[in-house]
């Protein structure tokens, strides 16, 4: 259950990045829905959650990925631990990002509608960045990435820049980050 308050959170927290490698290497990007004083709202960035009490991460992570796309964890092999960062405005936040192969079949999203609003596949030849450029949501000026009309900033563009050279290492065709 979301807090009342977002910036209460407090503790371990880990998002999904979800590469698909056919036909072109994509990776599953989320677009959050909008709570009152939710400083996520709109944005888009990557499956994922805080992890409860008494659970292990990558158990969060497969129940955060399943409960907002509907993918199950028996088509997802977690590759690696991309790295750790920390949202600017809530420290007291540690996200661990894991990078993760689609191994199987997921068919149609079954969102999350109360967390998520859409999910899709960036291919990655298709993402551009980083640029300055004025975030519409956030009424300012952000350095970020953007695939389509998609904004990638923040927490979930470090993170998504953190990626690269692991996806670089991986030979994935479309990275050169």
């Amino acid at each position: 259950m979301r807090s009342s308050n977002p910036f209460d959170r407090k503790g371990l927290a880990v998002v999904n990045l979800i590469l698909k490698p056919m036909p072109k290497p994509s990776l599953l990007l989320i677009k959050k829905r909008a709570f009152p004083n939710d400083p996520w709202s709109f944005d888009v960035g990557f499956p994922g959650g805080m992890v409860k009490e008494g659970e292990d991460p990558l158990s969060a992570l497969m129940r955060e990925t399943e409960e907002e796309t509907g993918i199950s964890p028996s088509v997802l092999e977690v590759l690696a631990l991309v790295g750790l960062d920390r949202p600017i405005i809530m420290p007291q936040v540690i996200i661990r990002a894991y990078l993760s192969l689609l191994v199987g079949e997921h068919g149609d999203f079954k969102l999350d509608l109360s967390e998520v609003s859409e999910a899709f596949w960036a291919p990655l030849s298709e993402i551009r960045g980083p640029a300055k450029m004025y975030h519409p949501f956030k009424k300012r000026v952000v350095e970020a990435y953007v695939y389509s009309h998609h904004i990638i900033w923040g927490v979930s563009k470090r993170i998504l820049e953190s990626a690269f050279p692991l996806l670089n290492s991986l030979r994935i065709r479309g990275v050169s980050k």
